[in-house]
């Protein structure tokens, strides 16, 4: 038994830390700006933050195997081990906790251990690695409960949701490139009425480079949730789908919402740093030894991703190689008082023709814009085109411009 939970602790930390040294944007190295190297940070729990935090940390939800449900009549909870099993360096602590129990040999690959927020009534977005397929081929064995704070805690039936299907997922490649934003997007078995969705930053805002209290709330390894703040300054990389905190953070903080001084969600955690195998996840930690989280900036998932807004509207493009064909693809889960595409390349109308009006659905809820890419379409072979299109749609009345891009290998 004993081999056995040290093999689940090899695997939890190889596959969801891996390769996750600090690495240097191809601009030069990265900097952080006007951090107090002996200032410390600790986890904290929910009794000892504000009570705007706390409220913030009703929306972030942990995800783990269903199997570790025990369900007594109309409660559950959640079967847990103690901590210093996993984190020997955590052995006598006085935060000493417990954490989700997985056990691969009930399942491997392993539905994860993760955190995640809720962006709309139905969806909760976290990080692309927790949700794949490589680590969890049935996502319908992911198990989310919202506000989890203590160990003993008795669950209400009725307030424990199940992924229904993965919506959207990327991972960023193990190979360290950076090139793909570590995100995805989950569809509740249910609709959720009681709690209120996260606030994303705006698409349009500037990235702030001031300094400012950035927060993380999530479940660290599993534990009930916990709060970290850091003061201080950070700056983008990888093509700006990145930044980088030194911020407490450990497997299970994956997915976690980091918020900017106003609230809003400004990123999600990705793959970490390597943690120091003598320091206890619960103990202070000075700024400088903390290692550095990367930080999936939101704002790319806007540009780049499929996820707009916590109006639940997903827009895509992609290039159809065989038939010279670009389709946009905007669909929502609500019904759409309309919708328009403008593609804003200054040579657009050498390369692209509209080939057909707007395809929708009846309950209008799905849009497809299409195009044929034209021959007379000069383009340098030796790289992509890229396109910038603005889409607008309007919910409730109410007019929303997105502007993303998409590459094609013409």
């Amino acid at each position: 038994m004993k081999l056995s939970w040290m093999i689940i602790s090899f695997m939890q930390l190889l596959i969801l830390t891996s390769g996750c040294k600090p690495r240097h944007s191809s601009q030069g190295p990265f900097q952080l700006l006007t951090i107090d190297p002996d200032g410390t940070q600790r986890l904290k729990n929910h009794s000892e933050v504000s009570q705007k935090l706390a409220k913030l940390g009703e929306s972030v939800a942990i995800l783990f195997p269903a199997y570790a449900l025990k369900t007594n009549g109309s409660k559950s909870r959640i079967e847990t081990l103690p901590l210093e099993i996993d984190h020997p360096a955590c052995k006598g602590q006085k935060d000493q906790t417990e954490v989700v129990k997985i056990d691969l040999e009930k399942e491997n690959p392993f539905p994860p251990n993760c955190s995640g927020f809720l962006i709309n009534k139905s969806q909760v977005m976290t990080a692309g690695h927790c949700v794949s397929p490589i680590f969890s081929t049935d996502c319908t064995k992911i198990a989310l409960v919202f506000g989890y704070l203590d160990k003993d805690q008795e669950i209400p039936n009725n307030q424990i949701y199940f992924c229904k299907k993965v919506t959207t997922s990327t991972m960023k490649n193990f190979s360290g490139s950076n090139l793909n934003l570590d995100y995805g997007v989950i569809e509740l078995d249910r609709p959720i009425t009681d709690l209120s969705p996260l606030r994303l930053v705006s698409a349009n805002k500037a990235f702030s480079e001031k300094r400012q209290t950035y927060s993380i709330i999530g479940y660290p390894a599993g534990m009930p949730l916990r709060f970290n703040q850091l003061n201080g300054v950070a700056k983008l990389f990888a093509n700006d789908k990145y930044f980088k905190l030194p911020i407490i953070h450990f497997f299970g903080h994956s997915g976690a919402p980091v918020f900017n001084e106003d609230d809003e969600v400004v990123g999600i955690v990705g793959q970490s740093g390597e943690d120091d195998p003598n320091k206890c996840l619960t103990d202070n930690h000075k700024n400088k030894d903390v290692p550095l989280a990367e930080i999936v900036n939101l704002q790319a998932i806007f540009k780049y991703g499929e996820v707009h807004s916590a109006d639940g509207v997903l827009i895509k493009a992609k290039f159809i190689s065989t038939e010279k064909k670009v389709e946009f693809h905007i669909a929502s889960k609500y019904p759409l008082d309309g919708v328009r595409l403008k593609i804003n390349n200054r040579a657009k109308n050498k390369c692209f023709r509209r080939i057909r009006k707007v395809k929708k659905n009846a309950e209008l809820t799905e849009y497809i814009f299409s195009y044929n890419v034209l021959s007379s379409c000069k383009v340098n072979r030796n790289n992509p085109y890229q396109i910038n299109f603005t889409t607008e749609y309007l919910l409730n009345h109410r007019s929303t411009k997105v502007q993303k891009s998409i590459r094609l290998d013409l």
